[in-house]
């Protein structure tokens, strides 16, 4: 039977300490992309060479032992975000070749940044839902368990986790913070799950 892709709006209540730290890890990734950005626009200027999504995933190894900041971070997630602009980059050169208005990838700021993300479910992130897909709890490494509320109408199997984006503390005010679980393709009772599900996680980022 096919698989069926469902959106899932919840709402994430992280302590006032997890939030920072969300805050904190959002504004790494943002400026690992921007550097991955700068590197790719420098190599071309400078020497006419193309930089792949590959290297710099290499590089981001040789980061993560200088910098303690990045060593604490999940390595697959900074692939991720390294992965969204190697998109940004392949969308950019789709267009081009169409005639489209090309849109080069743009450098971002905290309110343009989509936020971040993990390959695999239990490496770096973990949701629990609760009985028939209603509530639930998220865990991040490093940040620790929050309460998620929402209800999806099928359930499903996490298998990736696409974005986290966090609000500065000055537009928090107490409030719960969005959560979109999107795209994920879930499968009816007794049917074999064949195609990866994703667990997003939008939280505005003003």
């Amino acid at each position: 039977m096919a698989l069926v892709m469902r959106r899932v709006t919840l709402k994430l209540y992280p302590s006032a300490t997890q939030a920072t730290e969300m805050e904190r890890v959002c504004d790494l990734h943002r400026a690992l992309y921007n550097a991955a950005l700068q590197e790719r626009i420098d190599a071309w200027r400078l020497s006419k060479t193309s930089i792949s999504y590959a290297a710099q995933c290499k590089s981001v190894t040789q980061i993560r032992r200088d910098d303690t900041a990045y060593l604490g971070l999940n390595a697959q997630s900074l692939q991720v975000t390294l992965k969204r602009l190697d998109m940004a980059f392949s969308h950019f050169f789709r267009r081009v070749k169409a005639g489209e208005t090309p849109g080069f990838p743009r450098y971002k700021g905290r309110d343009r940044f989509p936020g971040w993300g993990y390959k695999s479910h239990g490496d770096g992130f973990r949701f629990e839902p609760g009985a028939n897909w209603r509530h639930g709890r998220l865990r991040l490494s490093g940040i620790g368990t929050m309460r998620a509320r929402g209800e999806a109408r099928t359930p499903g199997r996490v298998v990736c986790q696409r974005r986290i984006k966090t609000r500065p503390a000055w537009r928090r005010k107490n409030r719960p913070l969005d959560c979109d679980v999107t795209d994920m393709r879930t499968a009816p009772a007794g049917a074999v799950l064949i195609s990866a599900a994703c667990l997003a996680v939008g939280i505005s980022c003003r």
